[in-house]
């Protein structure tokens, strides 16, 4: 009986993910089942609904946003030499669960506030809301990138969404805030949620230096340009009329102003040659400081100017924050998230502030019922719920994952993935290249042979691996 026990015990331990995983999923399930509804296109199969228009009109941008998430953010984490299929796989993962909490925690949340339980009802419009808050999830992926298992990354999704659902509902809700880029609770929220989880957690936990290869930055190149070309759909898709050609246009027009301001300052930081590392990120970080405000703005050179500064401030960060922060508090932002995200997301805030505190429109009092000194002053209050929740949050994810052990090496895929195919591949090409290097050096003359240099990079490693006697011809 006690052997029973002991081995019953051992197979929960061992396959504890899975069951954790099937949990979860199958708990999803009967809460859709039991709470989940169409509304009146649930009922009205063969009828027009209003909802389906807002559904087509809303769905390109959902495509946009949905491609951003999957694949910018998904590339642009690829950079770590030994973690890139975790850094993308798990983004997929992330989302799909994000996701499915966030509908379930934004109707839960609407419910508790109204005292009035309903059916949750879902639609083009939830998913896009959801998207964003899928974007801020990822971005507290981000910071704790490779530092945890898949079963501790899913628990931090699970918390950060419920909460993100709940700081989202207060800011646009009770504060009748204004966020359409979420710079506030999107960006800045995800940003510190992911830094306190991930300060907490290094303190428990070793430390590994991360590598990243020119291979991988190249896969960051794709996400970053990806980001670039949709971000303007981020930041426009829950504007209303004229506000989403502006948020389009001052959205593009702040990318510009961060591109350029990060490639001259990241030459003077690098004497006169442009680091990979800040053009990968800070080119961005005008759409994210945009975000607040991106469809309040009215005078084009103003987001030109938004986006020169946060360029600059956040290749700043790069080149100075981020080694002071990882000697002095020994935070360790895998991603550089504070950068990109966190800073321009406070500084869109402070600018959204400053945009509606100094707005000069009559209709303003009537449209927001109140006059715009105190609009700025929600805005800032927002930004201090969205940032007091994240690091509640962040203490209460990391308390969490201290139950479970750690990975027992960091930034690692060997961890979490079988790689076996993939490196049988590898080793098959390798062994071709060295049995073709073999084949040409010994047809060659000496003459020829001696000052021979290798035709790439790739052959130059492959020759000076030795070849044993399986691989000789």
């Amino acid at each position: 009986m006690k052997e029973q026990s002991q081995s019953f015990m051992h197979f929960l331990v061992k396959h504890r993910f899975e069951l954790v995983f099937s949990s979860i999923q199958a708990a999803l399930v009967v809460l859709f089942c039991l709470f989940m509804s169409f509304g009146p296109a649930g009922s009205l199969a063969l009828a027009s609904t209003p909802t389906d228009k807002e559904g087509s009109a809303l769905y390109p941008y959902y495509q946009d946003t949905k491609v951003m998430l999957l694949l910018g953010v998904g590339f642009i984490m690829t950079s770590l030499r030994s973690h890139a299929w975790t850094s993308i796989g798990l983004n997929l993962l992330i989302c799909a669960l994000a996701m499915q909490v966030y509908v379930l925690s934004i109707g839960f949340w609407t419910c508790v506030v109204s005292r009035e339980w309903r059916l949750i009802e879902v639609s083009v419009k939830t998913l896009v809301a959801a998207n964003f808050c899928t974007s801020s999830v990822l971005i507290g992926f981000g910071a704790v990138l490779g530092k945890m298992s898949p079963l501790q990354h899913m628990t931090m999704a699970l918390c950060q969404t419920f909460l993100y659902a709940l700081q989202a509902y207060v800011f646009y809700v009770f504060f009748e805030g204004v966020d359409a880029g979420g710079s506030i609770t999107t960006h800045t929220y995800g940003t510190y949620f992911g830094l306190t989880t991930t300060w907490i957690i290094e303190h428990s936990g070793k430390k590994c230096k991360t590598e990243v290869s020119s291979h991988s930055n190249l896969f960051c190149w794709i996400g970053t340009l990806l980001l670039w070309v949709y971000w303007p759909s981020f930041n426009a898709v829950v504007a209303v009329y004229s506000g989403r050609t502006r948020a389009v246009v001052n959205t593009v027009l702040a990318l510009c102003g961060s591109t350029m301001a990060t490639y001259l300052t990241s030459a003077l930081f690098h004497g006169t040659k442009f680091s990979i590392g800040d053009v990968l990120n800070a080119t961005l970080a005008g759409g994210v400081s945009i975000g607040s405000s991106a469809d309040w703005i009215l005078h084009p050179y103003e987001a030109l100017l938004v986006g020169m500064l946060t360029g600059i401030l956040t290749t700043i960060c790069y080149n100075k924050l981020t080694p002071f922060l990882e000697e002095k508090a020994k935070l360790f932002d895998t991603c550089g998230t504070n950068n990109l995200h966190g800073i321009p997301g406070l500084i869109g805030g402070f600018i959204s502030a400053i945009v509606l505190g100094n707005m000069d429109d009559p209709l303003f009092e009537e449209v927001f019922g109140r006059s715009q000194r105190k609009q700025a002053l929600i805005q800032l209050a927002g930004m201090g719920v969205s940032v007091g929740v994240a690091v509640f949050g962040g203490l209460l994810v990391s308390a969490l994952c201290k139950l479970v052990k750690l990975p027992h090496s960091l930034y690692n895929d060997d961890e979490w993935w079988d790689l076996r195919e993939v490196e049988v591949a590898n080793e098959t090409v390798a062994t071709a290249m060295r049995r073709r290097r073999t084949s040409e050096l010994e047809a060659a003359p000496l003459s020829q042979t001696l000052p021979m240099q290798p035709s790439s990079p790739q052959d130059s490693l492959i020759a000076s691996q030795p070849i044993s006697s399986e691989d000789k011809p």
